[in-house]
């Protein structure tokens, strides 16, 4: 819980200056065409999310890993998703099981910079010196998330700056944080990155069969 009201500390918006708005769009702007560009990456992510209703934070730790032929890699916890061309593996260690689904390629990557690290306007932001917070509203209708904000900060040898933290209300009135570190957009990845072996007795469904 201390680390989720230190978050909302962090989040504290106490507005813009409207005349320098333009600044603040072209920081988001740049993060965004930024990561749009490069076609490997890999970072890792806390999410924590705290219900309005009980007061319970729950949190999980995972990574990701996106490569030039459209492939990706999420870890969450014992959760494992990988995403080749236009296959989705999805893999539960909780029951040991594997969903094979149609997939689409560079579905996460999409899915990533239209709905988190990227595809809403600036309406407000400040610079705080070491870090810039901006202040966002989704483009897509069909987003549900409100009181969104995102503190990016630089980092050496890249020429935008990267998000740290963001920040929002979802659809269920939920506060939901997430937490970004160690980017890497020259990554190494083995030929084992973007494949899966099922262990025994995992239970198999493949959607494709239906």
């Amino acid at each position: 819980m201390a680390v989720l009201l230190a978050v909302q500390t962090c989040f504290a918006f106490k507005g813009t200056n409207s005349g320098e708005l333009s600044k603040g769009k072209k920081i988001y702007g740049r993060m965004e065409s930024f990561l749009k560009g490069k076609p490997n990456m890999a970072f890792d992510f806390i999410r924590i999310i705290e219900s309005p209703y009980t007061g319970e934070c729950d949190s999980l730790r995972g990574s990701i890993k996106i490569n030039r032929d459209g492939f990706a890699r999420v870890d969450i916890d014992n959760r494992i998703i990988i995403e080749r061309s236009d296959t989705l593996y999805d893999y539960s260690g909780d029951g040991n099981q594997l969903t094979i689904s149609p997939g689409k390629r560079g579905m996460i990557k999409q899915l990533l910079l239209s709905e988190y690290l990227g595809g809403n306007k600036v309406v407000g932001w400040k610079d705080n010196g070491r870090w810039v917070e901006v202040s966002l509203e989704p483009t897509n209708d069909d987003n549900e998330y409100k009181d969104i904000r995102m503190i990016m900060m630089e980092q050496k040898g890249v020429s935008a700056y990267l998000p740290k933290k963001l920040h929002y209300i979802d659809g269920l009135g939920r506060r939901i944080t997430w937490e970004f570190s160690k980017f890497n957009f020259a990554p190494s990845f083995n030929s084992e990155t973007f494949t899966f072996s099922p262990p025994d007795g995992c239970r198999v469904v493949n959607l494709f069969e239906r």
